[in-house]
């Protein structure tokens, strides 16, 4: 296998990144874990520990129910939410109507107490975790000169970018507008944004998964 010159590596970054043209970042589960926030398999196991009685008894026979769906790896956190969320659709959510054994209504319950689950762990592991080196990046960022936006993508559910962000006052936009429903605006992914508005200088945020606020 040939070795990575790291020296070469960091020059040719260096090098796009001076040029002025439209550049987007992609944070993966490597952002978090590096900061002690479990990844989807984790937080899988994470979650089984934490369910009793009923709600784990349905989660353990979602699980088994999917083995026979994906069979090349385990199902985590997001099959399992996806597939409870059928069951919900399914049976109308009435106690009346089941799948496999779980009714419509234990599937809501289910799907809420996972959510909150969810919640409490990665909350709990974000106010312990060092966000300086993200802080620094987003400040780097932030004072870049650019004729595009500026964008993030990432599919993780923390907010150790939006709190990275905030800590530093540095404004962005996540594509909701509203403060007591917020609804998602989609014309703000197809619009060009013009240089001389005045959001064009902010960090464009796009999460493919929604985050644990949202849930």
């Amino acid at each position: 296998m040939e070795k990575i010159n790291l020296i070469r590596e960091v020059r040719e970054l260096k090098t796009h990144l001076s040029y002025s043209k439209n550049i987007g970042f992609f944070f993966g589960a490597g952002t978090s874990c590096a900061l002690k926030i479990p990844n989807v398999e984790q937080l899988t196991t994470d979650i089984e520990t934490e369910l009793k009685d009923e709600s784990k008894a349905n989660f353990t026979a979602i699980k088994e129910d999917l083995k026979t769906i994906i069979t090349d790896r385990n199902a985590n956190i997001e099959d399992i939410l996806n597939h409870i969320r059928r069951i919900r659709e399914i049976t109308c959510e009435v106690k009346t109507k089941s799948y496999q054994g779980i009714t419509g209504e234990s599937a809501k319950t289910l799907d809420i107490e996972i959510c909150k689950i969810i919640y409490q762990i990665i909350a709990a592991k974000e106010a312990v975790a060092d966000i300086s080196q993200t802080k620094k990046f987003f400040a780097w960022l932030s004072m870049l000169n650019r004729d595009f936006s500026k964008e993030i993508f990432t599919t993780n559910y923390d907010l150790i970018i939006e709190k990275s962000l905030e800590a530093s006052q540095i404004p962005y936009f996540d594509g909701f507008v509203g403060s007591f429903e917020p609804f998602f605006w989609q014309e703000s992914i197809d619009q060009f944004v013009s240089k001389n508005d005045l959001t064009q200088n902010w960090i464009r945020l796009w999460k493919i998964l929604l985050p644990i606020r949202w849930t």
